[in-house]
């Protein structure tokens, strides 16, 4: 009796863990976007305070549909307000400009 009711919980907790996102969600609707996400917190180990800014890097002229355009990668980096010391910096995605004219 004892190990039946240890068994049950056990599949219980196991069905619960499965429910907070991963598993079940990816199998079901892999562009699922509910899945949990958790981040540890960015933080100056000498000082207190962060600002957040986005941060390009060029890449290079491209061409789409006859037109030229400027490529960037962009980033989301995180510095420390007192020493400017770079926390974190994460690629988001490509950025383009303006349509560039040609003199």
């Amino acid at each position: 009796m004892k190990n039946t009711i240890k068994k049950i919980t056990a599949i219980a907790m196991a069905f619960t863990l499965l429910g907070t996102g991963t598993a079940i969600s990816k199998s079901v609707n892999p562009q699922s976007s509910s899945t949990l996400v958790a981040n540890a917190a960015d933080y100056c180990p000498s000082h207190n305070g962060t600002y957040t800014y986005d941060s390009y890097d060029y890449v290079g002229i491209v061409e789409r549909n006859g037109k030229h355009y400027i490529e960037y990668n962009r980033f989301k980096a995180t510095k420390c307000a007192v020493c400017g010391k770079l926390l974190k910096r994460v690629y988001v995605g490509k950025a383009y400009s303006q349509e560039l004219v040609r003199w």
